[in-house]
C-alpha cells in the first residue's frame, strides 16, 4: 500500500494504491475474488461547520471463479465507484452524514 495527502487550508487531497500478489497453494493461481490492483482518490472540503468528501476508488479486474484443472474461467471485470459524502458534527463527538 502506498497513501499520500496533502492539505491546503481547509481543502485535502488524497491518493492510494494498493497492490496484492495472492496464490492459492492448490492451483498456484491467484486467490478467487482478490484484485491485484485498487486506486482511491479523495478531495474533501470544509465549509464552517460543514465536510464534503468525494471519493473515486478503481478495482481491477479479479478472478472469480475456476476449473477442476485450476485454470481462471469467470472474472469480474474492473469497476469504478464514486462515493459523495456531506458530514455535519452534532453534539459529544456525534455527527450526522449523507
Amino acid at each position: 500500500d502506498v497513501d499520500a495527502a496533502v492539505q491546503w487550508g481547509a481543502s485535502r487531497m488524497e491518493a492510494g494504491y494498493a497492490y496484492l500478489w495472492s496464490r492459492d497453494a492448490r492451483t498456484g493461481g491467484p486467490l478467487l475474488g482478490r484484485a491485484p490492483h485498487t486506486g482511491r482518490l479523495t478531495a474533501s472540503h470544509a465549509w464552517r461547520a460543514w465536510r464534503v468528501s468525494a471519493t473515486g476508488l478503481a478495482t481491477a479486474s479479479t478472478a472469480t471463479a475456476r476449473d477442476s484443472t485450476g485454470a481462471v474461467t469467470q472474472r469480474q471485470p474492473t469497476f469504478t465507484r464514486l462515493d459523495l459524502r456531506v458530514a455535519r458534527p452534532l453534539v459529544a463527538g456525534a455527527e450526522l452524514a449523507v
